[in-house]
């Protein structure tokens, strides 16, 4: 659908031109030269992120997802890119890591002893559990009941941000505070900021500084180190 509308609005105005989504003016981009032009030529000029008020109102603009394009943003970026690399993102290493997490699915798979069965949700569970064992340093069995629940919310999550409630408050920021399916997704994401503000909480007491065993112990030590050296 978007796409048909996209070579309607191309046919009909050419390369670029410029529509209104409620108050914010999106410029849209058709065609290779101009495509090229603006994010190859000019990538610094477009670099920035358009500012979502659904993700606003919880992120605040932190992170790499929605943090705007500045000198912040690349520090993090950076030292995201670094800190996996260094756990062996990209490189032979996470293979044998990937291939542990690949048993576990086949398991699930076999578990279901041919029955039919929709495959999403373990196929979630396995690339989620890669994600874990760089970012937490372990791994979540698939019936922890924790875990499914955070998976839960995060899939809830990215439906409700889709929806046409959150569209409308993205379009219109001043329909945030009205009752609707939007409300809910700042109730999830508390929960699982909880989850992540306890897990810190348990690194930082186990950190050893010569050793860190995942993400987050890499990210306190760096922020300890910021710490000293400031005036």
């Amino acid at each position: 659908m978007l796409v048909a509308v996209s070579m309607a609005i191309h046919r009909k105005y050419g390369d670029m031109c410029t529509i209104f989504l409620g108050r914010t003016p999106v410029v849209i981009l058709n065609g290779y030269q101009v495509v090229k032009e603006a994010f190859v030529q000019s990538a610094v000029e477009f670099a920035g992120r358009p500012v979502m008020p659904i993700l606003e109102w919880f992120l605040h603009g932190r992170g790499i997802l929605t943090a705007p394009y500045g000198p912040s943003w690349k520090q993090q970026r950076r030292f995201t890119l670094m800190t996996l690399r260094n756990f062996g993102l990209g490189k032979k290493s996470i293979e044998a890591q990937i291939s542990e997490k690949s048993t576990f699915l086949i398991r699930a798979f076999q578990e279901t002893k041919g029955q039919p069965f929709d495959p999403q949700f373990k196929v979630t569970n396995a690339v989620s559990n890669i994600i874990c064992s760089l970012v937490f340093g372990n791994r979540f069995e698939y019936s922890n009941a924790k875990f499914q629940y955070l998976l839960h919310l995060v899939s809830n999550n990215v439906r409700l941000a889709g929806g046409m409630a959150a569209q409308m408050v993205n379009m219109c920021p001043f329909l945030r505070p009205f009752p609707g399916p939007h409300q809910k997704i700042l109730d999830n994401a508390c929960e699982i900021f909880q989850f992540i503000d306890k897990t810190i909480q348990e690194h930082r007491q186990t950190l050893d500084a010569e050793n860190p065993k995942d993400y987050i112990d890499a990210y306190l030590l760096e922020m300890d180190k910021v710490r000293g050296q400031d005036p």
